[in-house]
């Protein structure tokens, strides 16, 4: 009976012990619900943006969002449903496992209002606030740095971006939202 005494001891010891950061690992509290309801290539209804690495411009992305609350049973929403979103991510990913740029990181102001609710005959109807915008996908001084430098005339390759926003309701609370879209980069 000895011999499990340490597992045992071991076992007591580490039941005990919490891990800083662990539980749980979303800084979503808000009550709000933010979704990415399109990214298109700015000025189109395409979801794709093809980036031409020549040219010293950045490419740019236009959003739109939805908020709605994550209850059913908040059927009245207050002004502290309202969402700003202040900062956005960008990272990419291709299929082939290939080089790709730098993650991106951007700064925003979007202010997405509450949802609001009518009600006609006895029949209330709730409808989630919407807002858009248009943020740097590739920034122009990515297409001077490996990977994209290094493309040669008449060569491509696609990568998978996604976009994740953050931000915070009107009481505070943080919340994310994430949305994607193809880009294709390109040398002509």
């Amino acid at each position: 009976m000895r011999r499990f005494a340490p597992m045992f001891l071991c076992a007591v010891l580490l039941a005990g012990c919490s891990v800083s950061g662990g539980g749980n690992t979303t800084k979503d509290t808000s009550e709000s619900l933010v979704t990415v309801t399109s990214v298109t290539a700015t000025g189109t209804t395409q979801s794709i943006v093809t980036s031409d690495v020549s040219t010293g411009t950045s490419d740019l992305v236009d959003v739109k969002f939805q908020n709605q609350t994550k209850s059913a049973s908040i059927t009245n929403p207050s002004p502290f449903f309202g969402v700003t979103l202040t900062r956005y991510r960008v990272t990419f990913r291709r299929g082939d496992g290939g080089p790709v740029p730098a993650p991106v990181d951007g700064a925003m102001s979007v202010f997405i209002p509450p949802p609001s609710t009518t009600t006609t005959g006895g029949t209330t109807t709730t409808t989630a606030g919407t807002a858009s915008a248009t943020i740097v996908i590739v920034p122009a001084n990515a297409k001077g740095v490996s990977p994209l430098i290094d493309l040669e005339g008449g060569q491509s390759f696609s990568a998978n971006a996604t976009i994740t926003f953050d931000g915070q309701d009107g009481l505070g609370r943080e919340l994310s939202a994430t949305g994607g879209i193809t880009v294709i980069f390109r040398r002509p």
